[in-house]
């Protein structure tokens, strides 16, 4: 639930572009003398790119409680980033930020929020096993980029990650856009940690030169891995990836495992970014394996 408790506390909405977005609200207010419980909504249209109340403040020695928040992107082939902010007094809070594809809602009930796809599945679920130490995550939409700042492909994220040491890995499938540009990724841990990971793709120069493009394997399938290792956390500057994608538009694997001991709880990260601000993209099937080993 998201309570709003003065007179000067609203929720409010940023929306990235003109894609239609149809808010609905329902909430409760409380009066404690006399006592009273009145349910109430707030139904909002937004066609633009702008920021927009969609849950008002509620009136003097009135207490609101938020109970059910519902953002759809309606429109046919537009997406729309939005962000859900809080709004004490002109302070802002961001509360959840995401990108709703064409026919895809955020939903946040009774404050436990969902990002709907267009069929009603469920983004970045985690997958129940036998075993609670594992933790795996799957990217079900393209995350793209076409700048070299990155931005974190929030599917892909382990949430409140506990003190312990972990071994991770990483099965990513990465595409670009143009030949010669490669797709970059970094790890980021939003606690406290240490980290040691190893970056694994195809290499195009085989054992003569070993360097080359990620996507070669078909042409020299004889030729060896190539990697990198990294001990350092990454996020508008992400730190790995290839030299360079021969062939635009192909699927190309980037395995990266490591080894995460964290003695303050956080959240385990990862960013994406284009090598020279062309258009790259982390692809739907992508996935992490989080364990917990002690």
């Amino acid at each position: 639930m998201i309570n709003q408790a003065l007179t000067t506390d609203k929720i409010s909405v940023i929306t990235s572009s003109v894609a239609d977005i149809v808010a609905h609200a329902s909430f409760v207010d409380y009066v404690q003398s006399p006592e009273s419980a009145t349910p109430g909504k707030q139904n909002t249209a937004i066609s633009s790119a702008t920021t927009t109340d969609i849950v008002a403040a509620p009136a003097a020695s009135t207490f609101r409680n938020l109970k059910f928040l519902s953002l759809r992107n309606k429109h046919a082939s537009t997406s729309n980033t939005v962000t859900v902010q809080f709004d004490a007094n002109s302070t802002l809070y961001e509360l959840f930020k995401c990108t709703l594809l064409p026919g895809e809602e955020l939903v946040c009930h009774e404050g436990v929020w969902f990002h709907f796809d267009a069929n009603g599945g469920v983004y970045g679920a985690t997958v129940a096993l036998a075993d609670p130490r594992v933790t795996t995550k799957v990217l079900l939409a393209a995350h793209s980029n076409s700048t070299t700042t990155g931005t974190e492909v929030t599917d892909l994220e382990a949430a409140n990650v506990q003190v312990g040491t972990y071994v991770f890995e990483y099965n990513l499938i990465v595409r670009s856009g143009t030949a010669g540009t490669s797709p970059l990724v970094g790890i980021n841990f939003t606690g406290t940690a240490t980290m040691k990971a190893l970056s694994i793709i195809n290499d195009a120069g085989g054992l003569s030169t070993g360097t080359g493009s990620m996507d070669d394997a078909s042409v020299n399938p004889g030729n060896m891995c190539s990697g990198c290792t990294t001990g350092a956390f990454s996020t508008t500057a992400p730190n790995i990836g290839g030299s360079a994608v021969a062939t635009t538009a192909t699927d190309i694997i980037e395995v990266i495992r490591g080894v995460l001991r964290v003695t303050v709880a956080g959240n385990l990260e990862l960013w994406h970014s284009s090598e020279t601000a062309v258009a790259t993209t982390v692809e739907p099937g992508s996935a992490l394996v989080l364990t917990k080993v002690s």
